[in-house]
């Protein structure tokens, strides 16, 4: 019993880090899986260093502003040759990015570049237009060939998500406002 107790509280203590840092890891199903607390991370997803250690092959960091718990990032949206700067909310809990109208006009996408596709959120669901950018970029990092839809956002340029993150290794430091690529 006394050993229960201590392995208990050893557990507790060990894991006292700042509430602002959130981990990744992929489970044992290939599932990408993001917690804050780095004892619930399954030991065949952990890294051989502690993990307090960052493994930062590019030592590459993005800096973020935080506005309304949204983590908002400055991405460059590129279509058809066009390039337009914009702030992004940085979304690792959806599927796929978002573009507004406005950064949809700054592009010059017209209505014949779209399609119309069946759009799944939190509480409503609906037809949007979807078109397909020649890429997004945010500090050096980048994706291309994704379908993005185009939906209006009250004080955001756009939502990146798991269509552009998926496959980069990064920590959010809440704290310190920065995401760091690994």
């Amino acid at each position: 019993m006394l050993v229960l107790v201590c392995f208990i509280c050893t557990v507790l203590f060990s894991a006292e880090r700042s509430p602002a840092e959130t981990y990744q890891y992929v489970d044992e199903k290939g599932t990408m899986s993001f917690t804050d607390n780095p004892v619930s991370i399954p030991k065949s997803a952990r890294k051989s260093k502690s993990m307090g250690d960052i493994d930062n092959g590019d030592d590459s960091v993005t800096t973020f502003r935080l506005i309304n718990n949204h983590v908002i990032v400055a991405v460059s949206v590129i279509y058809k040759g066009r390039e337009v700067k914009g702030q992004f909310v940085f979304d690792t809990g959806a599927n796929s990015s978002v573009i507004s109208p406005d950064i949809a006009r700054r592009l010059d996408i017209r209505d014949s570049d779209t399609s119309v596709a069946m759009m799944q959120g939190v509480g409503s669901a609906g037809a949007v237009s979807t078109v397909v950018l020649d890429a997004i970029k945010l500090d050096g990092k980048a994706a291309g060939n994704l379908e993005v839809s185009v939906v209006r956002f009250a004080n955001y340029d756009g939502l990146l998500g798991m269509d552009f993150l998926a496959g980069k290794k990064f920590q959010i430091d809440y704290h310190g406002r920065k995401i760091r690529w690994m």
